[in-house]
């Protein structure tokens, strides 16, 4: 009886502990689902930025893609000017103005002050007569950019642009580049969705090792509340011979709510709880292998550096036509080509000429691909639709086609890859495959026959996330009245 006593008690003080974050997580989902965390898209961060001009660009490509250590390259618009950012191998990135090579010094306020106008102008969110500016601050940190990739900006200067919706633009202190955007909606509800969801405080989340460890402590606590109160439900129902009046239950009012709701979804809750804990890979468990990093720069290779790709007069014979934001030099079997966006669904293979042609490139990714996993065979389909391992879902999008490579190694590792342009698109191996199950799949309800079915998936996952919000509250009900009981009232587990 000793055991039973004690999960009881386990159970009924886990349940005063947890029930507030039950409820939190539960409400907080909905919220997540249709206001995601603030940050820029590829599609307003290139609708803020201007095309490029021929004119801008006085420095060649190749006297950059020429310094050592240098993998990839890149041409934005900064202001009015343009400036190449250089990526190396160690994971530096230096940036330096096309028309001068002059590095890119840090920038004042004002200057981010008048970026962010301009940004703004550009992807409709501001009125061209509108001087659009209510304060402008310096930061390192703040809730809403807390993010480990902006490491590199800080200081960051937060422009509030005084526009109906309350926008506020995060500019680079170093690059000039707007990095995040935020509205009055957004962060209004952030703080009832993403920040309640992800215990995401910002004096918190500063120290990402505490976070996670406190994360995955509350999941696990979560789940042997969950279990603790799946044994005493089972227990305490009465199927065969029913309590006094036919009743299947010895609980009365919303101890009885709590006691039948709980094991009608007892599924479901322990699945959330237990996808939620799978979302921070605890202790490594999806971790294995090589690093995808070391994988893609044997795809990527070495640097041959062929006039059609990195001379000047071909860079700007490409800008004259004025419709693309962004280039970017990439690697491919040890040589550089040329892309070029418009948009982030319109990426254009722009130089050499002869890898437009299908053929061309199709032999050039299968040259590159056999270096991913030299030791190892592999074979080849085409993706015309998404599938359950490759979809676009929650703001993320995901080009097609695209090309698996299913690799014969003891991982059975899968990398995908754009035909057209040659990017990898990401890698899946065993446990990777796993963890899209066990997190995406149990947690979001990313399954393709509700994907494809919207609003059925809508419904479907506001009604469990109602049906857990409204057992929290009973849990919420049963604590309160259990912490304002006397002493003397109080039972170790109940009677029958």
């Amino acid at each position: 009886m000793k055991l039973k006593r004690y999960l009881y008690l386990g159970h009924r003080w886990l349940g005063v502990a947890m029930c507030v974050l039950f409820a939190m997580w539960f409400i907080s989902g909905i919220v997540l689902m249709y206001v995601p965390y603030p940050g820029l898209s590829e599609e307003e961060r290139l609708a803020g930025l201007p095309p490029l001009r021929a004119s801008a660009v006085a420095v060649s490509p190749r006297q950059l893609l020429s310094e050592a250590g240098v993998t990839q390259l890149s041409l934005r618009a900064i202001g009015d000017r343009a400036a190449y950012a250089v990526g190396f191998s160690d994971g530096r990135t230096e940036r330096y103005y096309a028309d001068t090579a002059e590095p890119v010094a840090a920038i004042s306020a004002e200057e981010a002050v008048g970026l962010a106008q301009a940004f703004a102008r550009r992807s409709g969110r501001l009125a061209a007569g509108d001087a659009g500016v209510v304060s402008v601050a310096s930061i390192d940190y703040d809730q809403w950019s807390l993010s480990s990739s902006l490491r590199e900006h800080r200081p960051l200067f937060r422009v509030d642009l005084g526009t109906e919706d309350g926008l506020q633009l995060y500019v680079s202190s170093q690059t000039g580049q707007v990095l995040r955007d935020t509205t009055r909606f957004e962060r209004s509800w952030n703080w009832l969705g993403a920040n309640l969801h992800w215990l995401y405080p910002a004096a918190l989340r500063r120290h990402s090792e505490l976070w996670a460890q406190l994360v995955i402590a509350l999941s696990l606590l979560g789940l042997l509340s969950i279990a603790s109160g799946a044994v005493v439900g089972i227990w305490r129902l009465r199927l065969r011979k029913p309590y006094k009046g036919r009743r299947y239950s010895p609980y009365r009012g919303v101890m009885k709510w709590h006691h039948l709701m709980g094991l009608i979804c007892v599924l479901f809750f322990a699945t959330y709880m237990f996808s939620g804990l799978m979302s921070m890979n605890p202790w490594g468990i999806f971790s294995s292998g090589e690093p995808y990093s070391r994988q893609a720069q044997r795809y990527y290779g070495g640097g041959e550096i062929a006039d059609e790709v990195a001379s000047l007069p071909t860079l700007q014979q490409v800008l004259r036509s004025g419709e693309y934001r962004e280039l970017h030099w990439r690697r491919l079997g040890g040589e550089y080509y040329l892309l070029g966006s418009r948009s982030p669904r319109h990426t254009d293979l722009l130089r050499p000429l002869s890898w437009q042609r299908e053929p061309v490139m199709a032999a050039k990714i299968a040259e590159a691909a056999a270096q991913l996993l030299p030791d190892h065979g592999y074979r080849v389909e085409v993706l015309a639709g998404h599938d359950v391992y490759y979809y676009s879902h929650h703001q993320r999008y995901r080009p097609l086609p695209v090309m698996r490579l299913r690799f014969d190694d003891p991982q059975a590792t899968w990398f995908h890859i754009d035909p057209l342009t040659g990017e990898l698109r990401g890698r899946l191996n065993q446990r990777e495959r796993l963890r899209r199950w066990l997190y995406n799949g149990l947690h979001s309800w990313d399954f393709l026959p509700l994907l494809n079915r919207r609003p059925l998936w809508d419904v479907l996952v506001i009604a469990m996330m109602i049906l857990g919000a409204g057992f929290s509250i009973t849990a919420i009900i049963i604590a309160a009245k259990r912490l304002q009981a006397r002493p003397s009232r109080r039972r170790a587990y109940p009677r029958k």
